[in-house]
């Protein structure tokens, strides 16, 4: 755009005279602003929503005290939520070129559910993996329904 916006302001040196020359300093453009990004509060901070990851329809979100999310990276997906009468819990978690995912309750008591979310990588090879992460829905089934437990959700990486 700004060649189009370069040429089209008759930017010819043909008819410029000695000590008429016309100047090629740098143009600069204002920065671009973006809408505020929102955030949803998670026990030891918030994070910004991300893009495409939202709650299902006809579920119910997993939010504020009731979630701990503190274990996870910073910029990963903290939505949560319940189905089926509060018997089954979704989450997000990531998928790239080289790497899988996957989830287990690692405990269930009368106060919490600690969910483990597991991310399978390659071992230390020389093989090129595409850079990309994506966000898939992920639900584990629990022993009864969620009511006032707390969520604790947390990461592990597997390499090999």
């Amino acid at each position: 755009m700004l060649l189009v916006a370069g040429c089209a302001g008759g930017g010819s040196n043909a008819g410029a005279q000695p000590g008429n020359q016309l100047s090629t300093a740098p143009t600069t453009t204002a920065p671009t602003t973006t809408a505020p990004t929102t955030t949803a509060p998670v026990t030891g901070g918030t994070v910004p929503a991300v893009p495409g990851v939202r709650v299902p329809a006809g579920a119910t979100p997993v939010t504020g005290k009731q979630l701990n999310a503190s274990a996870l990276p910073s910029g990963f997906p903290r939505t949560v939520w319940v189905d089926k009468n509060g018997s089954e819990l979704g989450f997000y978690g990531e998928e790239g070129g080289c790497f899988t995912s996957n989830a287990t309750v690692a405990q269930q008591t009368d106060t919490q559910i600690v969910v483990r979310l597991v991310q399978q990588q390659p071992g230390t090879g020389n093989h090129a993996c595409p850079m990309f992460v994506r966000y898939k829905p992920m639900t584990v089934q629990l022993t009864r329904p969620l009511a006032s437990r707390t969520v604790v959700l947390q990461l592990s990486i597997v390499r090999g």
